[in-house]
């Protein structure tokens, strides 16, 4: 009996190492990856949009009432736990597609920008992570994860981010007013 409390103590010693070894790197990963690790999400989603305006004309998601309900067209067909962004809640938007109610920002994190195509100006965004400081994989990182009409994206960082926006408004005024340009010379050679 002697000798098993000498193993009771090492047994309970190497319990009690591993549990905070476990915490320890639940903690780390969870300051790296605050909402989970998102392998490739928001390549991966660019590439399911890209598929998705191939089969419309060229056109991304347009059609919905608001931002959000448009890059819902994208379900059940192109992406589902995608449409969550990089801070959006995979469970919530799952739930929320599954009860067909409409996509909305309380479980997804996208800035999306609906109305654009494939061959719009290959600098202009078309959609971005809401939350400052998060990567495309989910991962911390500077500035905002980005997604352009050419189908690619890339991180801007924090220092950028002001200008970037600026810029993003006045090639969207662009992009549309040359569209709308476009149609009215289509329409005033058919008169």
């Amino acid at each position: 009996m002697k000798g098993s409390v000498p193993m009771v103590r090492r047994l309970a010693l190497g319990v009690f190492v591993v549990c905070i070894l476990g915490t320890t790197v639940l903690a780390i990963h969870r300051h790296f990856y605050p909402h989970g690790f998102r392998a490739g999400m928001l390549p991966t989603f660019m590439a399911e949009m890209w598929s998705y305006a191939q089969e419309h004309g060229g056109w991304y998601p347009k059609d919905g009432a608001t931002p959000l309900e448009s890059l819902q067209e994208l379900y059940p067909v192109y992406e589902s736990e995608g449409l969550a962004g990089l801070s959006g809640s995979e469970r919530r938007t799952l739930k929320v597609l599954k009860d067909k109610k409409p996509l909305d920002s309380n479980v997804s994190s996208w800035i999306y920008w609906p109305g654009y195509r494939v061959d719009d100006d290959p600098r202009l965004a078309i959609i971005w992570e809401r939350e400052e400081g998060l990567f495309t994989t989910g991962g911390r990182a500077s500035g905002h994860a980005v997604g352009f009409a050419v189908g690619g994206c890339t991180q801007i960082p924090s220092e950028k981010w002001a200008d970037f926006l600026k810029e993003q408004e006045l090639l969207r005024q662009k992009v549309l007013s040359a569209r709308l340009g476009a149609t009215n010379s289509h329409t005033e050679k058919r008169n």
